[in-house]
C-alpha cells in the first residue's frame, strides 16, 4: 500500500496553508466502544468528500436500508475514512451509521463494517462543517507530536444539518483511532 497513513498526514499537515482564524481544539485521548456500521463506501477525490450528491445518495441507500430491512439504528450518522493517498489525492470513504446487530446484506453497495474497541483521539468540532478541516489539522499535529500510528478516523455527526437547519448548532465528533 505504499507510505502508512502517519506519513500520509505529515505530508497533508505540510500542504495546508498558514492564516486566518485558528480555534484551539480541545484533544483528549479515550476508548473508542465496539460498533457495527452500515456503510456506502466510495474511493473519492478530497476535493469531493464534501459533495451534496455523494452524501444524498448514501443517506438514501442506508437509510432506506435499514428502514425496509427493519434494521436498528444505533448512533449518529457517520463518516468513516479508510485511507488518505495525498499522492493521488483521493480517500476511501463510508457514509453511514452504527447498528444493532451484524446482519447479512442484499445490496452490493453497502457493506457492515465491524470497528472493535479502540484507543482514540478525539475533539469536538462545532459550527460549519468547514470548521473540520482544521480540526482535523491538530488532531492530526497530535497524533505525530505524540507518535501515535493512526488506523481509521471517524466522523460522528451528533448534531447535523439533518435535525439542526443552522450550521451554529452542528456538532461533529472527530476520532482517530490508533494502535
Amino acid at each position: 500500500m505504499g507510505m502508512g497513513i502517519s506519513c500520509l498526514f505529515r505530508q497533508y499537515i505540510k500542504k495546508q496553508p498558514r492564516g486566518g482564524i485558528i480555534v484551539n481544539y480541545e484533544i483528549k485521548e479515550t476508548t473508542f466502544e465496539p460498533k457495527n456500521y452500515l456503510i456506502f463506501r466510495k474511493e473519492v477525490k478530497m476535493e469531493d468528500i464534501s459533495d451534496k450528491e455523494l452524501w444524498d445518495k448514501a443517506h438514501e441507500k442506508t437509510y432506506g436500508y435499514v428502514k425496509e430491512h427493519s434494521i436498528k439504528t444505533a448512533g449518529a450518522g457517520s463518516a468513516i475514512y479508510f485511507s488518505w493517498d495525498m499522492e493521488k489525492g483521493t480517500t476511501d470513504l463510508g457514509i453511514g451509521f452504527p447498528i444493532e446487530g451484524n446482519p447479512e446484506l442484499k445490496d452490493p453497495e453497502l457493506s457492515v463494517y465491524r470497528v472493535t474497541e479502540s484507543r482514540a483521539a478525539m475533539t469536538v468540532s462545532r459550527g460549519a462543517y468547514e470548521n473540520l478541516k482544521e480540526a482535523h489539522n491538530q488532531v492530526m499535529r497530535y497524533m505525530m507530536e505524540h507518535k501515535l500510528n493512526t488506523t481509521l478516523t471517524i466522523e460522528e455527526y451528533s448534531a447535523s444539518s439533518m435535525e439542526k437547519p443552522d450550521p451554529k448548532d452542528w456538532e461533529t465528533n472527530i476520532f482517530y483511532l490508533y494502535d
